[in-house]
């Protein structure tokens, strides 16, 4: 039996999962690659959850980010192109059935909808920054990626950016965490103090200066001073980077540690062309 491939269909199929428009138009081997390697792609997107942040961990996902949509065009065209070249006589093989093309599409979808559910709850939230209180790091709508697994494994460090529920309010902020629990935090003439020691200022000017906590070294905008408070225990003590307009530990008080939903870690959109994609100081 000999039935003409349609391209439109083989591409329609490709779009849906990539692979099944290749097993349509008679390329087994072909199809199964493509589907193995848009599986791959987006395993890697979700074994980022588990990479130490930095550099690899930045080169992973944008790997996955880019050989994700990569391979569906590439599927898609290639599959569109092996069903308008297919015989219109050519006998179907085995596997050019209904039944098997609609294996793979369950599989697929069914495999797709699961590792984007999972990931969604399990491995990373995107927020988008609505104010300008942690500029110049990060600027009023940012889109931010946080890996909400890091801290289930990991304990949580001075200079870690944040994502969390305030403590006074079901609004969820982005912040630098500054205090850690038992310490005692103060800010002093636009220096912070921790148990009495302040963090490292370079490049002081006007405008601005640079911090180091927790071995990380980020831009910040000086704010007021204000008394000392003793980061309670499980709690952590926070700050925007703009520290003359953010609402944070100076207005709310510590936050506890079951309130933070995890490490904000990159930026994957921005509203400044000069502010890169990428990891946040």
């Amino acid at each position: 039996m000999s039935v003409r491939r349609r391209p439109w269909f083989a591409a329609l199929l490709s779009f849906v999962v990539p692979g099944t428009g290749q097993l349509y138009g008679g390329r087994l081997k072909r199809g199964l690659v493509l589907f193995g390697l848009h599986a791959l792609a987006v395993a890697a997107f979700c074994l980022v959850a588990w990479v130490p942040r930095g550099a690899t961990g930045f080169a992973l996902l944008s790997v996955a980010a880019v050989a994700t949509p990569l391979v569906l065009v590439l599927a898609v065209i290639d599959a569109f192109l092996v069903a308008r070249r297919a015989p219109p006589d050519g006998p179907l093989r085995d596997f050019q059935r209904p039944s098997v093309y609609l294996l793979l599409l369950v599989v697929g979808l069914m495999t797709f909808i699961g590792t984007s559910t999972y990931a969604g709850r399990h491995l990373f939230h995107a927020y988008m920054v609505p104010t300008a209180s942690m500029q110049p790091t990060v600027r009023r709508g940012d889109r931010v990626l946080a890996n909400v697994r890091r801290y289930r494994s990991g304990p949580i460090q001075r200079g870690d950016t944040v994502v969390f529920v305030a403590p006074d309010s079901d609004e969820e902020y982005v912040k630098r965490v500054i205090g850690l629990p038992g310490e005692r935090v103060r800010g002093r003439r636009g220096e912070i103090l921790i148990d009495g020691e302040p963090l490292p200022l370079t490049d002081v000017a006007d405008l601005g200066a640079r911090e180091t906590a927790g071995g990380r070294t980020y831009a910040v905008l000086p704010g007021r001073s204000f008394a000392a408070i003793v980061v309670p225990d499980d709690c952590f003590f926070v700050l925007g980077d703009n520290r003359a307009a953010s609402r944070d530990s100076r207005h709310f008080g510590a936050v506890p540690r079951t309130r933070i939903r995890g490490s904000v870690e990159y930026r994957f959109w921005s509203t400044d062309p000069l502010s890169p994609i990428g990891l946040i100081d």
